[in-house]
């Protein structure tokens, strides 16, 4: 999710100093260091996020080590793209940013953060994408990964619509899968787009962020209790998690319901995960809001720039 805020009234200045990095064809990145640094983290936004819509980016960007630089990636999920994405092309394009700054940037630490469903591919990206290569591994290859604000898309939708309604939405995508002869990449018609933020969306990325168990949905709290071989059980995501992690809630996050502790819901995760991948700067953002905006408590985006250097200063 995202609080499609597209510009934040906390930045000091509209404009900012770095590079920017074309890494395919198609795609492109923005790096906030004008100045060549030896290791980078890269940022995911999550659903409509682009280039300096998550409000603490450039101020997050500010207060990393002289080492760090911090860029900010668009791939063809960003803005409104993701209606018709995966998370699958997410990490592949992912990937290729990855081996763009090994290989012409001569990187020599890379870390990725996930903001929002940004998470989701943080996680995708570490024990699905990763460890299906057979080649060029390291080329690919990250030092750790970032979780802020990690949320289930089915559980944000469930405060805005019933249960009954929900399941209503899910079957009718079902049906309209089957009478168009099992085609899910066909645009489902404006009602169902209504439902995701208004944008033109698949049958398939419906299903996958709205179905319980679809392939978007590795953080509803009913997960937990899956059995450790089901592909969405949390063994199958944070426990196949094989480098450093860190776990950022936002404890005001508007697209968690109030009635789910995250702390526990964070140390249940973390049970499933070896504990030398377990960062000790995790824990809940407290007063933050989802996109830790200037609507947060004061000093939540201190709160997260202090996380994510104590995180990367323990990587070097």
């Amino acid at each position: 999710m995202t609080d499609l805020n597209p510009y934040s009234a906390s930045l000091k200045s509209p404009s900012f100093e770095g590079k920017i990095h074309h890494f395919t064809s198609r795609l492109a990145a923005f790096e906030f260091s004008p100045t060549k640094t030896p290791n980078t983290l890269i940022f995911i936004g999550g659903l409509t996020d682009g280039l300096l819509t998550v409000p603490y980016v450039p101020y997050l960007a500010s207060q990393l080590p002289s080492n760090w630089s911090l860029c900010q990636t668009l791939i063809s999920s960003s803005y409104n793209g993701w209606g018709t994405g995966s998370l699958k092309r997410d990490a592949a394009e992912i990937g290729e940013l990855v081996k763009y700054l090994r290989v012409n940037c001569n990187k020599e630490k890379i870390v990725i953060m996930g903001h929002s469903t940004g998470t989701q591919d943080v996680i995708q990206y570490i024990t699905k994408f990763l460890q299906s290569l057979d080649n060029d591994v390291e080329l690919y290859n990250v030092d750790g990964g970032i979780l802020q604000a990690p949320a289930s898309d089915r559980e944000a939708i469930s405060m805005s619509l019933s249960s009954q309604e929900t399941e209503e939405a899910i079957s009718e995508v079902q049906a309209f899968v089957k009478e168009n002869s099992n085609d899910d990449s066909i645009l489902l018609p404006d009602k169902y787009a209504k439902i995701w933020f208004g944008t033109p969306i698949t049958a398939y990325r419906f299903l996958a962020l709205t179905a319980p168990c679809g392939d978007d949905d590795f953080f509803t709290s009913d997960l937990l209790d899956l059995p450790h071989d089901h592909p969405n059980s949390p063994a199958q995501t944070f426990g196949k998690v094989n480098r450093p992690l860190l776990i950022l809630p936002s404890g005001d996050d508007e697209f968690v319901a109030k009635s789910i502790d995250q702390g526990e819901r964070m140390e249940r995760w973390q049970s499933f995960m070896d504990a030398k991948f377990k960062s000790k700067y995790s824990g809940v953002l407290e007063g933050a809001k989802h996109a830790v905006g200037p609507d947060s408590k004061e000093g939540a985006q201190d709160e997260v720039a202090k996380r994510v250097v104590g995180f990367l200063s323990e990587l070097i």
